[in-house]
């Protein structure tokens, strides 16, 4: 398990913010709703999301290592 500042939701949070989102047609769904802001941002830079989620792999790689 990577180490993420997020603390995880129920699952029941996110069925039901997919119901609602079948209910109005919405396209995408976020849980929790903040992660809509992490998706517009990396949507106007795709290389500059990709290469800070290639440099946070690597790193959750080397904690790995020094655990082991």
């Amino acid at each position: 398990m990577p180490d993420l500042p997020v603390t995880a939701e129920p699952v029941s949070v996110a069925v039901e913010a997919i119901l609602a989102g079948l209910e109005t047609g919405a396209a995408q769904v976020y849980v929790p709703e903040w992660f809509h802001g992490i998706a517009a941002s990396k949507a106007q830079d795709v290389g500059k999301f990709l290469e800070g989620t290639a440099a946070y792999l690597r790193e959750q790689k080397q904690k790995q290592a020094q655990k082991a």
